[in-house]
């Protein structure tokens, strides 16, 4: 700047450029006017209660309540957890034990079939020397139906040494190829042996019968027997009758008849 150039004093330079930063007569704190900014409510620019009395840094009268907050009374209530006394309480079910400290056990005692009575009704029909012709029908005379899958009939006698023997079936209502026999060798006064019948799935009614079955008991090699001795044979009369020394079993339990001593 030139020599004869008027200078500002000092001070008064100082002061204008204070000024031009501080933007004299601005809110220093470069709040908006309420015109520019939407007015949430009560003219403040945030909406709302001011923060305190128009002070920029607010008492915060708001925040310090906080009454929302403080009361917390549906937490510490608490009742429902507290309560617990259902579950813990209850337990009944599992405390009885009832069903399993019962002490069944007593179906292993149980007949078969309680209630039955099988008879074999037996028809001599030939004592001739060289085989025992006869019929045997099973009948069910008890109040339960049983099954012909679980019975099984035998015919004991004495068999002569060395000789094999046969029992034949010649007429079933069930079917002979359906019945099937076998011997069983045994140590007994009245018998040394029985032949045992078994027979295929159906059931007997209440006084139902199993129909006829003939039968033959010979050596494999038709040669004589002696039946004076067999214990099942009863030739004495010659109509049909219950045979109480042919027997009858359910599951291999005896129902029916008296074996021999």
């Amino acid at each position: 700047m030139a020599d004869g150039a008027s200078r500002l004093p000092v001070w008064t330079l100082v002061a204008a450029l204070s000024c031009a930063a501080l933007a004299c007569g601005a809110d220093p704190y470069h709040r908006t006017s309420s015109a520019t900014m939407p007015d949430g409510g009560g003219g403040h620019p945030f909406g709302g209660t001011p923060m305190g009395n128009g002070d920029p840094f607010g008492t915060g009268g708001d925040t310090a309540t906080g009454g929302v907050t403080g009361a917390g009374g549906a937490t510490t209530t608490g009742g429902v957890t507290g309560a617990g006394g259902t579950t813990t309480a209850t337990g009944g079910v599992t405390g009885t034990g009832g069903a399993t400290n019962a002490g069944t056990g007593g179906a292993v005692a149980t007949p078969p079939c309680p209630g039955c009575k099988v008879v074999v009704q037996y028809t001599c029909l030939s004592d001739a020397p060289d085989q025992a012709t006869f019929v045997l029908e099973i009948l069910n005379q008890g109040q339960q139906v049983f099954l012909t899958q679980d019975l099984t009939v035998r015919y004991w006698y004495t068999d002569d040494p060395t000789k094999p023997q046969e029992l034949d079936c010649d007429d079933a209502r069930l079917g002979c190829p359906n019945i099937k026999s076998k011997f069983v060798v045994v140590n007994r006064a009245k018998a040394n042996v029985f032949a045992e019948l078994s027979f295929p799935p159906g059931a007997v009614d209440t006084m139902g019968t199993t129909g006829r079955i003939q039968l033959r008991l010979r050596n494999m090699d038709y040669t004589q027997i002696d039946q004076t001795d067999d214990y099942s044979q009863d030739c004495a009369d010659r109509s049909a009758h219950a045979n109480m020394k042919v027997t009858a079993y359910l599951k291999g339990t005896l129902v029916g008849g008296v074996e021999p001593p």
